[in-house]
């Protein structure tokens, strides 16, 4: 199928097309369309069946599975909604990608999701992402606005979004259950922070090089918590130390008791 003639036939006033009446290799010809170097290295040229594409499994159905596109020397755009339904793993890391980084109409399968060391800037609405999502990686964007973690999926592991541009206040009081690891580090934010609701199995939280700010109660920190940066941040406290717990104080105004 000609993705030109498809796209110009989608109604503007929808600004969508139903994926499922759409096969796998147009979907995967169209996440592709604006990558405008080295796409030939991963699909040929003229491109071949998805089957045969660099990094693409595929199932014995031709249902896409798994796109591991890291470390492609791919420059240009990717519009992430293209993503057939089936994917389970969708790597970019590593990559000269830029535009928005849009999460709407991602994969209900999609469990691990990597877009860190690209250029993609704008704003992201994270309540969009899937239900089933472990793994977010967006580290060493141009990503800016606010931040909405209060409403992040349950099945959520692991969260890095440091070396960013997002600015203003961020609520920890209601993270998911179930998350591991949290890097904001190195992004403008500010305001004060709750660190009493941390989840119970949180182990690795980096808020380091941030204007986060003012006295704050580290008292309910939880015992599984083996990292925890708030380095160069003008917060301010006691922080009860913890063996094997790994604590990044220096440029703040937090402090260890033993």
């Amino acid at each position: 199928m000609n993705v030109s003639i498809l796209l110009s036939s989608i109604d503007p006033s929808l600004g969508r097309v139903d994926k499922s009446t759409l096969s796998h290799q147009t979907l995967m010809e169209l996440l592709v369309q604006d990558i405008t170097k080295s796409k030939e290295t991963i699909c040929g040229d003229p491109i071949r069946e998805i089957s045969t594409w660099t990094g693409v499994t595929t199932n014995d159905s031709a249902e896409v599975l798994s796109i591991q596109w890291r470390f492609r020397s791919l420059v240009g755009s990717m519009e992430l909604r293209w993503i057939p339904s089936t994917v389970h793993t969708m790597l970019l890391s590593g990559n000269a990608l830029t535009g928005p980084l849009s999460l709407i109409a991602l994969p209900d399968a999609l469990d691990d999701l990597s877009v860190n060391a690209n250029i993609f800037s704008g704003e992201i609405c994270l309540t969009l992402l899937p239900d089933n999502l472990k793994s977010f990686y967006a580290s060493t964007n141009q990503l800016s606005g606010t931040l909405e973690l209060e409403h992040l999926p349950a099945a959520i592991r692991k969260i890095f979004l440091d070396y960013n541009s997002f600015h203003g206040s961020v609520s920890l009081a209601c993270l998911p259950n179930g998350l591991e690891e949290l890097s904001l580090r190195r992004n403008a934010l500010s305001g004060s922070v709750d660190l009493t609701k941390l989840p119970s199995g949180l182990k690795r939280l980096l808020l380091g090089s941030t204007n986060l700010e003012g006295i704050t109660d580290f008292s309910q920190i939880p015992v599984s918590l083996k990292y925890f940066d708030v380095s160069n941040t003008l917060l301010e406290g006691t922080i009860s130390r913890v063996h094997g717990r790994a604590l990044f104080l220096t440029r703040s105004g937090v402090t260890v008791t033993h």
